[in-house]
C-alpha cells in the first residue's frame, strides 16, 4: 500500500503531534525523548510536516575550540576559546589575548589576517621561535584554515586556507524510533544514522529557521509510545541550540480497527 493510499483509506486516523523540546520527557534540548500522552497503535505511516527553531548554534563549540601553544622556554600551554559565535575581529582579539596571557620568555606574537582572510602567527622580529599544535582533539585548526598538525620551532605560520567561520552548514534531525528508510546517509560522514531530514542552516545567528515540507519517514509500527530526537552535525556530534524552542510537527496515521498490518 502506497503512502497516498494509506492517507486516503477510510479506516485510517490521522494524529497530529507537535513536539517542543521545552516539553521533553527526558534528555537535553538537543538530544531528548518525548513521551506521547497516549500510545498510538497499529501505525501505518509517519510524516514529518514542519521544523522550526532559532539559529542560535555557535560556530566555535567544544569540538573545535582548542590548540596548544609552546613558549620559547618550552612550556606547553593548552588554550581553549569559550564556546560562542565569533566574527573575524572578535576571534582575532581573543586569540591575541589568549596567547599574550601565556607567552613567557619575552616572546611577542603578532596575529593578523590579510584581505583574503588568511591567518598568520608571527614572532615579532622573526627571531624567537615558538610552537603551535593543532593536531589535538577538538582542534580549532580547521576554523583557522590551518592543517591539524604540530608546528614546533617556528617563527611564523600562515594558514593554507581562508578562515572558515561557517562551521556547520547543515543540521541533521535523527530519531531511532522513527528511522527513515529513504534518507541517503552516504551523503554524510560515517557514523551518523537514523536521519529523518537534513536542514540547511541558511540564517544568520538569531534568525528563525522554518521548514514546511512533508517528509514520509516511517510506516508500520505496532505501538508508538515515545519519540526520540537528536540534532547532529555531519560528524555525528550533537549540535547545541542555545534555547528550548525547537518544534517539530508530525502526522501519525494509524488504523482504527484491530487487524494490525494487513491490507
Amino acid at each position: 500500500m502506497s503512502f497516498l493510499e494509506i492517507k486516503n483509506a477510510s479506516n485510517i486516523k490521522r494524529n497530529t503531534i507537535s513536539i517542543n523540546s521545552a516539553e521533553r520527557t527526558t534528555g537535553t534540548r538537543n538530544d531528548f525523548t518525548y513521551d506521547l500522552p497516549t500510545p498510538i497503535t497499529d501505525v501505518r505511516l509517519i510524516t514529518l510536516n514542519s521544523v522550526e527553531f532559532p539559529q542560535t548554534i555557535y560556530n566555535i563549540r567544544e569540538i573545535n575550540n582548542s590548540f596548544t601553544f609552546v613558549s620559547p622556554l618550552g612550556v606547553t600551554h593548552s588554550i581553549s576559546l569559550t564556546p560562542s559565535t565569533y566574527d573575524l575581529p572578535r576571534l582575532l582579539e581573543t586569540l591575541v589575548d589568549k596567547i599574550e596571557a601565556v607567552a613567557d620568555g619575552g616572546v611577542d606574537i603578532e596575529i593578523f589576517f590579510d584581505d583574503y582572510e588568511y591567518f598568520t602567527f608571527v614572532s615579532v622580529g622573526g627571531v624567537t621561535s615558538f610552537g603551535l599544535d593543532f593536531g589535538i582533539t577538538n582542534s580549532i585548526g580547521s576554523v583557522l584554515g590551518i592543517s591539524e598538525q604540530s608546528f614546533f620551532g617556528i617563527t611564523t605560520l600562515t594558514s593554507v586556507e581562508p578562515i572558515n567561520l561557517i562551521t556547520d552548514k547543515n543540521l541533521y534531525i535523527c530519531s531511532s524510533a522513527l528511522t527513515t528508510n529513504t534518507y541517503d546517509t552516504t551523503t554524510t560522514s560515517s557514523g551518523i544514522s537514523n536521519v529523518l531530514t537534513k536542514v540547511q542552516l541558511n540564517e544568520n545567528f538569531g534568525g528563525l529557521i522554518s521548514i514546511n515540507s512533508e517528509v514520509n519517514i516511517r510506516n508500520k509500527i505496532a505501538s508508538l509510545s515515545s519519540i526520540d530526537i537528536s540534532l547532529r552535525d555531519k560528524q555525528n556530534n550533537i549540535i547545541e541550540i542555545q534555547n528550548d524552542n525547537i518544534t517539530l510537527t508530525f502526522d501519525i496515521y494509524s488504523r482504527v480497527f484491530n487487524n494490525p498490518f494487513t491490507v
